[in-house]
């Protein structure tokens, strides 16, 4: 018969070998202090939908992008469609590529992505959060990316509605982080660089025609 101590030896090589490894477990001292490190997991629980965070956001990623990763601040470009559920139908409300979603842009043209600054409020909350992501719940996207998210009414909009969205409706989109840090130009911008140099060849070219014509 083994004795009672030859076994509770046994067993605690078992367990040291199990927690560290048949190498390290040879190496640690009797009685010895052990620290160890324990990573955190996501506090985001699991939807039909997808992983689902502690605001209600519900996100699934359809592709991870490969490019830069977004950052709070960045100007950004998106293309989207956005829908909701209406007795049993999918309604679709909003689409990049076949809307001018840029309207107050010169040279704005259907299918343009829209372009805002992430961070900045400029989008409903679940944009936000969704794109630009939420510490131990969602990743920031990377350009090039595709991701759907479901959005709570409290993060989109609400008891108030928008357009043809009713009120305290979730909405469905599926984004594409098409690029990241976008320079958009602004009107002044655009007539100094393009205008100014227009008008001066005008007067140019005016000129030279009224003395070539005897005018001048």
């Amino acid at each position: 018969m083994y004795s009672k101590i030859a076994i509770a030896t046994f067993g605690q090589i078992l367990l040291s070998i199990a927690s560290f490894g048949v190498v390290n477990a040879f190496v640690i001292p009797p009685n010895a202090y052990l620290s160890l490190s324990v990573q955190g997991k996501r506090t985001t629980s699991i939807s039909p939908l997808g992983p689902k965070a502690s605001n209600g956001l519900v996100y699934e990623d359809v592709l991870v992008g490969a490019g830069k990763k977004v950052q709070y601040g960045d100007s950004i470009s998106i293309h989207y469609s956005g829908t909701f559920e209406d007795n049993g139908k999918i309604v679709e409300f909003e689409n990049s590529r076949n809307a001018k979603v840029n309207k107050g842009m010169i040279g704005a043209t259907e299918g343009m992505p829209i372009i805002f600054p992430i961070g900045k409020g400029k989008v409903i909350e679940g944009w936000e959060k969704g794109i630009l992501g939420m510490v131990n719940e969602i990743t920031p996207m990377s350009e090039g990316g595709k991701r759907q998210l479901t959005i709570p009414p409290e993060l989109a909009y609400g008891i108030e509605g928008r357009g043809t969205i009713p009120s305290n409706k979730e909405l469905t989109f599926e984004v594409e982080l098409v690029s990241v840090n976008i320079k958009s130009e602004s009107f002044i911008s655009k007539f100094v660089l393009y205008g100014v140099p227009g008008v001066f060849g005008f007067l140019i070219l005016n000129s030279i025609y009224l003395y070539a014509t005897g005018q001048a």
